[in-house]
């Protein structure tokens, strides 16, 4: 469960606190959506624009969020 929420609506931004093992749950769960939509621009050729867009977004989020998941160890 979120802990803290804060939100600055001014510069579109949310800070929330979670603890450790909830975002070990996000970070799995951005990896299965990842894989998924990769597997899924795999099997359905050809690609679109949007799709790269979304499977590079879930990329960088993935990654993101495992460098704060391996900043707390």
């Amino acid at each position: 469960m979120i802990k803290i929420l804060k939100i600055d609506r001014a510069n579109r931004i949310a800070v929330i606190e979670i603890s450790r093992d909830e975002l070990e749950r996000l970070v799995d769960s951005v990896n299965i959506m990842a894989d998924k939509q990769q597997r899924d621009l795999l099997e359905n050729p050809p690609s679109n624009e949007y799709g790269r867009r979304k499977l590079d977004n879930s990329k960088a989020l993935k990654e993101d969020l495992r460098k704060v998941l391996d900043s707390l160890f």
